[in-house]
């Protein structure tokens, strides 16, 4: 599992998470699978609608 530091909101955030490989077979193009949010080492993804963490998986893609 990687981590990254990102900001966004301007909230500092560490996100967890794993590199997917595409699935030639489905025609999934892979990419970053969100498994953890922590703010101070306090997982917060639970607190988090979907399209936010979506929107913080994106971040993660760009920066990479």
């Amino acid at each position: 599992m990687e981590n990254h530091t990102i900001i966004y909101e301007g909230l500092e955030m560490t996100v967890f998470g794993n590199w997917e490989d595409p699935d030639n077979t489905t025609g999934y193009k892979g990419g970053w699978l969100t498994v953890l949010i922590e703010v101070n080492e306090v997982d917060i993804i639970w607190m988090l609608k979907p399209n936010i963490i979506e929107r913080i998986s994106e971040i993660v893609t760009e920066i990479r």
